[in-house]
């Protein structure tokens, strides 16, 4: 980023994002860069223009900042573009509004020693809002240009206006309208698709003029081929696989094996521990009574 570049973010920062006006110091602004508004004079109403700011030859540009302010009521600005000096694209770094109508564009070439030739700042993308009959201003005010060395470059800012003439489609043009033919002409068409389509009404017989056979017949064949509807194409056949990549085809599909048999149920394991301890405890309730009773027969 050029040194000019890093003046200008330092005035942003220091302003809190808003820009602050700096005034070049120079003789003669008449005499240096000129820098102009191009737009249209005449829009419609709902649909969209776009304006460059032009500016003239110069020498080691590096960046800029300026106000475009219009009228709120008629226009609204939706976007703002890269412009082009000399072939070098000019990249828009910020584009603020700082009140309503009135935005602060901030622009800079960066990694370049300077651009020098003519070409545009920006592209200005406008929508018109306003009705028919009204206009706006598009002013350029504390516009600054600044060189490589951070030096300002003498130049004259001029604004334009634009005029709503009519309503607009939203940007799309109304197609023009075509031209009804003539009572003249659609009798002659008329005729003409009666001829084609409806079979002619056959005259009165006379002894002169009577038609011939053949004659008749070939009328109605005309008749028919032009109002008969064509018939439906035939399908094309389905070609069939021969018998080799048949077989080839069933070969490559598996073959589903069968479901494994369900295993058989499991019988329940017998619970030893507890039958051998039921028992245990028979044994010692027998072995207790009869231990009793053979002492209660001792004494």
């Amino acid at each position: 980023m050029g040194l000019a570049a890093g003046v200008v973010l330092l005035f942003v920062m220091a302003c809190g994002g808003v820009l602050l006006p700096v005034t070049p110091a120079f003789a003669d602004a008449s005499d240096g860069v000129q820098v102009s508004l191009n737009a249209v004079n005449e829009v419609s109403s709902g649909t969209d223009f776009t304006a460059t700011i032009d500016i003239s030859q110069v020498e080691n540009f590096d960046a800029c900042n300026y106000d475009v302010s219009f009228d709120p009521a008629v226009l609204r600005l939706d976007n703002v573009t890269s412009g082009d000096i000399g072939g070098t694209v000019v990249p828009v770094d910020i584009w603020n509004e700082i009140s309503t109508g009135t935005f602060t564009i901030v622009q800079n070439v960066p990694g370049v020693p300077g651009v020098t030739g003519t070409g545009y700042l920006a592209v200005l993308h406008f929508h018109v809002i306003g009705s028919q009959g009204q206009d706006s201003n598009i002013g350029l005010s504390n516009g600054v240009l600044a060189s490589i060395l951070a030096e300002a470059i003498p130049a004259t800012w001029t604004g334009g206006s634009v005029h709503v003439n009519s309503a607009g489609t939203g940007g799309q043009g109304v197609p023009p309208a075509q031209d009804s033919p003539s009572e003249s002409e659609t009798t002659d068409v008329s005729d003409e698709g009666s001829e084609e389509v409806a079979a002619p009404a056959p005259a009165a017989p006379s002894e002169q003029d009577s038609p011939s056979e053949s004659e008749t017949t070939d009328v109605s064949d005309e008749d028919s081929e032009e109002i008969a509807a064509p018939a439906p194409p035939t399908p094309p056949a389905t070609e069939s696989l021969p018998e080799s990549e048949t077989a080839d085809v069933s070969a490559a599909v598996p073959t589903p094996e069968p479901p494994a048999p369900p295993l058989p149920a499991q019988p329940e394991p017998t619970a030893w521990p507890v039958i051998w301890g039921v028992v245990g405890g028979v044994v010692i309730v027998f072995g207790l009574i009869i231990f009793f009773r053979v002492r209660r027969r001792s004494y």
